[in-house]
Formats: C-alpha cells, sequence, structure tokens
C-alpha cells in the first residue's frame, strides 16, 4: 500500500494508515502516518492459543484434499469472524473497528482503502467512498460470487450475518458492495485476473522495502551465482518450518553456488548442519539483494515473484497453500520466467536439476524480462490518482 499512499500524498491528498498499535512502527519506516486503532494484537498467535486446527486450515498446511474453493472459501470466512465477532487473547477485532469507524467520521474521510471486509463497514458507516486494494488474485470475489452464485433459496449466509450485524452498531445496512467495494485496485497482469463481473482499476504492484543501510557484505563482488532463498516475512508466523527449505539447504552444499537465506532459526530443523557456502541473515531488503542474485527460490507470493521479475531475476517456486501461490508459481512457469515444484514431490536432486536449468538456460532470464514488461505496461499508482479522485467525487457527498 505504501506506494499509493505516497502517490496519493504527492498528489496534495491527507493519507492515514488505521492499524494495531503494534503495527504504528512500521507505518512510520515507510514515512507515513499511522492511527491507533483497537488494541495490539498478534493475529496468528492468538489463533494458534484460540483454536490450533482452525489455524491449519487457515494457513492450509493440512488441507486433508480439501478443494482449493472450499479451502479458500472457509479460511476467508473464519478471518472473518476473527474480525466482526471474536475476542481474541490480548484484545478484540470488533474494537479497532469501532475505532476506525469513530476516526472516519471525525476527520471526515473521502475514500476509505482497504483489503478485507472491515473497510467496507468503515465507509459505509462514514459515508465514504470505498475501494478494495487487491493484494493478489481477488479470492475474495470469486469466493463471494460462487457462494452467490450456488446458494440455495434460503440458505444461510453466514458472512453476510457477521457483517451485516456489525453494520447495525452504526445504524446501516448491508449490500454487497461492503464486501467487494465499489472497485478495486488489481495489481494482476492480464494473465493473472480472474474472470469476475466486478469493477476494477488496473494498478501496477511496485515492489519497496524500508529504507536501511545495505550490509557491508552486499557491496562486495560476487564471485559464484548468487541464490536467494526465501519463506517470505509472513510465512514465518504462518507456516513455521518449511521442508523445502532444509531440503535444498542440504543439496546446496555440493554446488559451487552462494545462498543467501532469509530465514530465521524456527524456520529450520535444531540438528540441521548449514553448509558453508549458505548465509543465514534474518532480513535483508530483496530491492538490495536481487540485482545480485542469478536466481531466487521462493514460496509463490506475490510481492516476492514480482520484485525477482523486476530485476529479471529466474525463480524456482515451491508454492505454499494460502492464497495464490499455486497460480503465481504456474503463471512464472507458463511466462518462461522460472520453474514450479509441487510441495509433495520436491527432492534435494530435484532441486538441484532445477537450478541447473535456470542458471544454465538464458531463456528463463529473458522469460523474466517479457513478464516484467506486462507489469510496467500498467498504469503507476501516480497515474491513478485522478481516477480514484474522479470516482470518489462520484460517490461521496
Amino acid at each position: 500500500m505504501a506506494p499509493l499512499a505516497w502517490a496519493l500524498r504527492t498528489a496534495g491528498h491527507d493519507v492515514r494508515i488505521a492499524v494495531p498499535p503494534n503495527f504504528s512502527e512500521q507505518v512510520t519506516d515507510f514515512g507515513l502516518t499511522p492511527v491507533p486503532v483497537g488494541d495490539s494484537i498478534d493475529l496468528m498467535g492468538a489463533a494458534a492459543q484460540s483454536d490450533p486446527a482452525a489455524l491449519s486450515a487457515l494457513t492450509g498446511l493440512h488441507g486433508g484434499g480439501t478443494p482449493r474453493a472450499e479451502s479458500i472459501r472457509f479460511r476467508t470466512t473464519w478471518l472473518s469472524a476473527l474480525y466482526f465477532t471474536t475476542d481474541l487473547p490480548g484484545g478484540s477485532l470488533r474494537g479497532s473497528i469501532e475505532d476506525m469507524v469513530d476516526f472516519a467520521r471525525s476527520w471526515e474521510a473521502d475514500l476509505v482503502i482497504s483489503g478485507f471486509f472491515h473497510g467496507g463497514v468503515v465507509a459505509r458507516a462514514s459515508g465514504a467512498a470505498h475501494v478494495r486494494i487487491l493484494t493478489g488474485l481477488d479470492q475474495i470475489g470469486r469466493m463471494r460470487s460462487e457462494f452467490l452464485a450456488s446458494r440455495p433459496d434460503g440458505g444461510s449466509d453466514s458472512l453476510r450475518e457477521m457483517v451485516e450485524e456489525t453494520l447495525q452498531l452504526f445504524g446501516c445496512s448491508f449490500d454487497e458492495e461492503v464486501l467487494t467495494g465499489q472497485w478495486a485496485l488489481d495489481p494482476m497482469p492480464q494473465a493473472l485476473r480472474l474472470p469476475l463481473d466486478l469493477p476494477t482499476i488496473p494498478v501496477r504492484q511496485i515492489p519497496v522495502n524500508k529504507a536501511g543501510i545495505p550490509p557491508s557484505w552486499l557491496q562486495e563482488p560476487v564471485k559464484r551465482p548468487r541464490v536467494c532463498l526465501t519463506l517470505g516475512l509472513s510465512g514465518r508466523e504462518a507456516y513455521g518450518e518449511h521442508s523445502a527449505a532444509t531440503t535444498f539447504l542440504t543439496a546446496a552444499a555440493d554446488l559451487d553456488i552462494e545462498v543467501v537465506a532469509t530465514l530465521t532459526a524456527d524456520q529450520l530443523p535444531p540438528d540441521i548442519t548449514v553448509p558453508d557456502n549458505v548465509r543465514l541473515v534474518d532480513f535483508v531488503p530483496l530491492d538490495q539483494l536481487l540485482p545480485t542474485c542469478s536466481a531466487i527460490i521462493h514460496h509463490g507470493g506475490l510481492l516476492t515473484a514480482f520484485a525477482a521479475l523486476q530485476h529479471g531475476v529466474p525463480q524456482i517456486v515451491v508454492p505454499a497453500s494460502v492464497w495464490d501461490e499455486s497460480e503465481v508459481a504456474q503463471y512464472l512457469q507458463d511466462g518462461g520466467a522460472g520453474l514450479a515444484h509441487d510441495p509433495a514431490e520436491t527432492t534435494a536432486e530435484r532441486f538441484v536439476e532445477a537450478l541447473h536449468q535456470v542458471l544454465d538456460d538464458a531463456k528463463f532470464t529473458e522469460g523474466a524480462r517479457r513478464l516484467n514488461a506486462d507489469l510496467l505496461a500498467m498504469p503507476t499508482p501516480a497515474e491513478v490518482v485522478p481516477t480514484l479522485e474522479r470516482l470518489t467525487a462520484q460517490r461521496t457527498r
């Protein structure tokens, strides 16, 4: 959201980012202004304390053969229950919605941009326009469309019931716009976009990291192919230990490469021996690391994939099963920018074979550049600001 917030600010608009208090520093790290709402909450930690089985379903670690559409529907409904009805260890997310409504009303917000259903409630209660900002495939839009198309007459609609109960606190009624927004900012290239009958505004995803001083070793010449291994920051909480990472690090010992692995100790088994050609780092910004890399291995996160495309880096993806990682992996493989590996079939031998392919064949770098050209053809955040101004003016007071 940071590039869009910057674009709105440089166009002369006031922007505030509503977050739990413990996320305020992350907002200020990007030079933006936070509005602390509700209680400080560790969502994944609270979920794990309240219902381990539900957390497993949420993260997709134990799908048990559940169809993907059903799994996504369950995770979306479960997350909605957290926001709208549940008191969690350490605080209530319902309280954050009430705080957001109070702030939006007193501040007289014109536009609410949000990635989840609570944004629609805040917009409706404050009279603001509402734009969803997608952080991947529009699984929420697809889930809702499929549900409405298949629901028997008179069947229950738990998602609507949860949201409607919250809207009634503010004297507001429900309609589908509360869930799907009046528009959606969509960063997906056309080949990845879902065929939904919902109004969207294409916008280029600009991969960014917070400012920081590059580590000294990044300034040194690269003496052999450097490979990045990452599970993404959110993956640390959602996935924990990842067997594919362990498999690759074991295989890397016999390869003439340098591996930079952005992993924490709890993502690796305690008895693993880290090879000499592997550098374990807690965090390094991808926009600093990737220009020095010849390949990247990751979990299929959209921001990681787009950052690698931006720098023309071939990718090997072992997709997680949280949101759209499998679709992202297939998109990269179909576009010639990398290879997708089924987590259940990943072995050290397959990793070595795949790595040789992406390092030795220039077609993967060419594929990355082609897909990046598709991203560069999309409007920048600055270019969509006039559209947001016009649409907001049409829908607000």
